[in-house]
């Protein structure tokens, strides 16, 4: 196999992390810019001791290693279109003229819907409800940025810049690991070559090992998840969250029911009249119970990304399913591969072993012919050096070649 190219981004990696690690082949690979396929593999194959410091960028470094490898089945159209395209500079102004104005939009609701709130109860101070306003507004921007505006980047195309975390490169050196497997299940088939063969499956090895590699890492990220002082800021953040949507909820029922009451009976009430207030609490609850049952998940999971505990990404990480599954699928491949390399090995057998019988059966039949027969062939083939000259004649041998030819008799000659 052709040697694999370094990226950008694997150079700049390889640069950092020999800083931290002692590694005769990354000081190798720092004044190189391509790297044989076997020594790749075995590199990616290593499992290796870290510590803080030192494992984001090596495991940056192995998806980035991993993506390189990828990247050397593509043509360079293929790579080409790969290479992230530039953003027009009106959708990055829309965009961000959006954000601008949901900013704003959201802290006015969440400044009025919590003083709307406090406004009911008199006793309390205005810098209090104040405070509150501020808090909450700043409440309803972070969830402005978690949520909407994800999506407003998304339908225009605007890619938000974020660093990775250590769950983004886990989860990039599994689709790699995917990709590559993928690659490897549409070509294995028409390889007729033993060495690309194994070459495939010493691929194959390597991506095992490094899928397997990520167990310790699934392990601690379910634990992380699970913990209790997390799960308790999620739910204060989500009840926190709630009274804004019980507001909102609130504030309409009342006008609702005020409005309708004056307009069926034709008489003004106020808004601490009993059946508005069980009409104003009762779309208060409705709304609030449609917010934690299908805002609230995101929002806990928006508390948790704060974090780098994306749930959504711990579920693609660690999930038992679709880690049995994957791992099914490599060593079905593997499978595979190996019964082709067996084929193609007893095929490359049967041919060297035809070949021997044919050499077998010429010498034998060259040996069963009579001698005169054998030494004609030898002179037919050539054997000796001179076999290519006729003899020549002489004028002297003219008469003798003339009686030689002539059919008369010596005797009538001389009638």
């Amino acid at each position: 196999m052709k040697p694999i190219t370094f990226s950008k981004r694997s150079k700049e990696l390889i640069n950092q992390l020999h800083l931290l690690i002692d590694d005769p082949l990354l000081n190798e690979w720092q004044s190189v810019d391509t790297i044989d396929f076997k020594a790749l593999v075995t590199w990616l194959k290593q499992q290796r001791t870290h510590d803080k410091n030192s494992r984001f960028l090596l495991e940056s470094l192995r998806a980035s290693l991993l993506t390189d490898l990828n990247d050397s089945f593509l043509t360079e159209e293929e790579k080409e279109n790969k290479k992230e395209k530039s953003t027009p500079w009106y959708r990055k102004a829309q965009f961000g003229l959006l954000a601008f104005a949901g900013t704003a939009l959201a802290v006015c609701e969440g400044f009025d819907g919590i003083t709307s709130v406090l406004g009911l109860f008199s006793s309390v101070p205005v810098y209090a409800v104040f405070a509150a306003g501020i808090a909450f507004s700043i409440l309803s921007v972070v969830v402005f940025y978690g949520f909407d505006l994800v999506e407003i980047s998304k339908n225009l195309g605007v890619k938000l810049r974020h660093s990775p975390a250590l769950l983004d490169v886990l989860l990039d050196q599994i689709q790699q690991i995917k990709e590559l497997r993928k690659k490897i299940d549409a070509r294995y088939a028409t390889a007729n070559n033993l060495e690309e063969l194994q070459t495939m499956r010493d691929m194959l090895a390597m991506l095992a090992i490094r899928y397997q590699a990520l167990d310790d890492a699934r392990e601690s990220y379910k634990k992380a998840l699970h913990n209790p002082y997390l799960n308790a800021l999620k739910t204060s953040m989500a009840l926190t969250t709630g009274v804004l949507f019980f507001g909102g909820g609130f504030f309409a029922g009342q006008s609702l029911a005020m409005v309708t009451i004056a307009t069926l009976f034709g008489a003004s009430v106020t808004a601490t009249f009993w059946p508005v207030v069980l009409v104003s609490v009762a779309i208060g609850l409705a709304a609030f119970s449609i917010y934690w049952f299908v805002e609230r998940p995101g929002l806990e999971n928006l508390v948790g990304r704060w974090f780098g505990l994306d749930k959504d990404k711990i579920d693609l990480l660690a999930d038992e399913e679709i880690v049995q599954k994957q791992q099914e699928k490599l060593t079905m491949l593997d499978s595979k591969i190996a019964a082709r390399l067996e084929s193609q090995q007893q095929l490359t057998t049967m041919h060297q072993t035809v070949e021997r019988l044919e050499k077998t059966t010429q010498v034998l039949q060259f040996r069963s012919q009579p001698a005169e027969s054998r030494e004609h062939d030898e002179v037919g083939i050539g054997r000796s050096r001179y076999s290519f000259l006729k003899h020549s004649r002489s004028e002297g041998d003219l008469s003798s070649l003339t009686a030689a030819q002539d059919p008369t008799p010596v005797g009538l000659s001389n009638v």
